[in-house]
């Protein structure tokens, strides 16, 4: 299932995460949607496309996300200020 079109669709979804990640408001039930499709296609006998691409994907994009976060927070917030937000 590596279409032109697959391809299109994880850049959008990932775009849609990273916009709402930065404080814009999306179309959260189109994300869904989206990302339902990659859930209910099977890629074979026990794994879904969601699965075998998708999530790797998204976890790639998360991990490099938060690393600059935290990075971002611990050089510009004290202690406490710090701890308020990676606790909420």
């Amino acid at each position: 299932m590596r279409h032109p079109i697959v391809d299109q669709l994880i850049s959008s979804i990932l775009n849609q995460i990273r916009h709402e990640r930065d404080g814009f408001d999306i179309a959260s039930s189109v994300v869904k949607g989206c990302v339902d499709i990659f859930l209910s296609l099977q890629a074979d006998h026990s794994i879904t496309v969601y699965k075998q691409i998708l999530e790797p994907q998204i976890l790639e994009h998360s991990l490099a996300f938060y690393s600059q976060e935290g990075k971002h927070l611990l050089n510009t917030c004290d202690s406490t200020e710090f701890l308020k937000r990676v606790g909420s």
